[in-house]
């Protein structure tokens, strides 16, 4: 076990060097590994391999580590949640914090659960998740919805990008609340984003400026019911789509669950778009 007590890993990520980098949460703390391409503790990682990194909460709400992706020199970045606040972490290649980035290498976003992240090619990150500007007593409200929010290098938040930083990518209804859970970047830099909206998977692409892409799917979103259940409004029927991975040619492929009939329960879900959004039938 790389900590001691009580941790819940959620992400990794693989270095160039063959090394394995682990993101977990505990209480208030993110926590972060380093494994040596055979599995043992990478003792160049933080001196031991492991550190703690404080990040707090809010308001007694928890606190959890979503996502990692690693820059272009090494550095690692973390996205999570402290309370109603993503928290962006950065830390330099031997496990420090980077002070360069929010002059103590930890940046929050608020009004904003973090579910995935990703950099593009400028170093910029990239933090998918919904976006929650309800005041205090509105929890019945629905929250504004599945977004992206765009980070500069040193952690501020770039309000080039959709004209305040975050964009609204489908906003959420009565009972639902919309929420990315994976986002990529392509070539061309436009960004695709996928999650959930009403029980349904849900994709979407902006472009770098934070708008939505009307060349993809006609309004920049595509949603899919694999509605292997008669009953739509039942909770067992809800799909959900959790990864995804862009190809070289721009087909984007979306993983996840879809909830069928009571016999059948959970099952693995699958779907292939085409670069224009649409449901790839081959």
């Amino acid at each position: 076990e790389p900590f001691a007590g009580y941790e819940i890993a959620q992400a990794g990520a693989l270095q160039p060097d063959g090394k394995i980098v682990i993101v977990a949460h505990a209480f208030t703390d993110y926590k972060v590994a380093r494994l040596n391409p055979d599995g043992s503790l990478d003792d160049s990682f933080a001196g031991d391999g492991r550190t703690t990194i404080p990040i707090g909460s809010e308001s007694g709400l928890g606190t959890f580590v979503s996502d990692v992706a690693l820059t272009a020199n090494g550095k690692i970045v973390i996205v999570g949640n402290a309370g109603k606040r993503a928290g962006v972490v950065r830390l330099a290649p031997d496990g420090r914090l980077d002070r360069r980035f929010s002059s103590d290498g930890k940046a929050f976003v608020p009004h904003t659960y973090g579910f995935a992240t990703a950099l593009d090619r400028k170093g910029r990150i990239l933090v998918g998740g919904t976006r929650d500007n309800r005041p205090r007593g509105s929890a019945g409200q629905p929250a504004e919805g599945m977004s992206i929010t765009r980070l500069k290098r040193n952690g501020s938040i770039d309000r080039s990008f959709a004209g305040d930083g975050v964009v609204t990518v489908l906003r959420s209804i009565a009972g639902s609340t919309g929420v990315a859970r994976a986002v990529e970047v392509q070539p061309n830099g436009r960004i695709v984003v996928a999650g959930t909206h009403h029980a349904d998977f849900v994709v979407a692409r902006v472009t770098r400026r934070g708008r939505l892409d009307d060349s993809f799917s006609g309004n920049g979103r595509a949603i899919t019911d694999f509605a292997l259940d008669e009953a739509a409004t039942r909770p067992e029927s809800a799909d959900s789509a959790d990864a995804l991975a862009v190809g070289p040619r721009g087909a984007i492929s979306v993983a996840g669950t879809a909830h069928g009939r009571v016999d059948i329960g959970e099952a693995a879900a699958l779907a292939r778009y085409k670069r224009n959004g649409k449901l790839d039938r081959r």
